[in-house]
């Protein structure tokens, strides 16, 4: 669930990489993942999208996360 990933992520939390699936109740990986990127340096938390559709890889610029997986 995205939201919940988010409030994970606001609670304090130590992560050391966030994977999200693109098809997640709530928000979708992509939203989860900009939302992500506009709140934390990306830099110092890797964010990886998970899809079964190729063509969300042309969707990644912008999207926060620093690697997609098909």
């Amino acid at each position: 669930d995205g939201h919940r990933a988010l409030a994970l992520l606001e609670s304090g939390a130590d992560f050391d990489l966030v994977l999200l699936d693109h098809r997640m109740p709530g928000i979708d990986g992509l939203e989860c993942a900009a939302r992500i990127a506009a709140r934390l340096a990306a830099a110092t938390l890797p964010v990886v999208v998970l899809s079964s559709i190729d063509s969300i890889v042309a969707a990644r610029h912008g999207a926060g996360a620093c690697e997609f997986l098909t």
